[in-house]
């Protein structure tokens, strides 16, 4: 099955989804056309480099990451039918990891903490995603 379903783990590498924002000259464009100053990438050619970067310059954070691409999921899903679940806690997951980056060195994270992910649904996750590898017959399954 080829669905995927976007979910953010609450225990290693959280988020991978881009966003935008700006507090200077240099920031990350919610238009995916528009092309940037200095010649950074818009934020959906943006490499998981360019983003761990953004967070550390205050540019960007989890939550405006995940913010964009929840709307570009809400603005293309109907079209493309590519992600069958959205994590409940994406918001929240997405406010933790700028908590813990505001008070630990980046260092003592991993390349994708605070980046959203999409994953197949045949992915078991320990949050509130169900596990259901596109069939309806295992609707509700969750990891114990």
């Amino acid at each position: 099955m080829s669905t995927t379903a976007l979910s953010i783990f609450s225990t290693w590498p959280l988020l991978i989804l881009l966003a935008i924002l700006s507090s200077g000259s240099t920031s990350y464009s919610l238009n995916p056309d528009e092309e940037l100053v200095h010649g950074l990438p818009n934020i959906v050619e943006a490499t998981v480099d360019d983003i761990r970067l953004a967070f550390e310059q205050n540019k960007l954070t989890s939550r405006q990451l995940v913010e964009f691409y929840l709307g570009r999921i809400k603005r293309l899903n109907p079209v493309l039918k590519g992600v069958i679940e959205i994590n409940p806690d994406a918001l929240y997951l997405a406010d933790k990891a700028d908590q813990e980056r505001k008070v630990k060195a980046p260092v003592s994270f991993s390349k994708l903490h605070g980046i959203p992910i999409l994953v197949k649904d045949n992915t078991a996750t320990k949050d509130k995603m169900n596990t259901t590898a596109g069939s309806f017959a295992l609707l509700g399954s969750v990891v114990p």
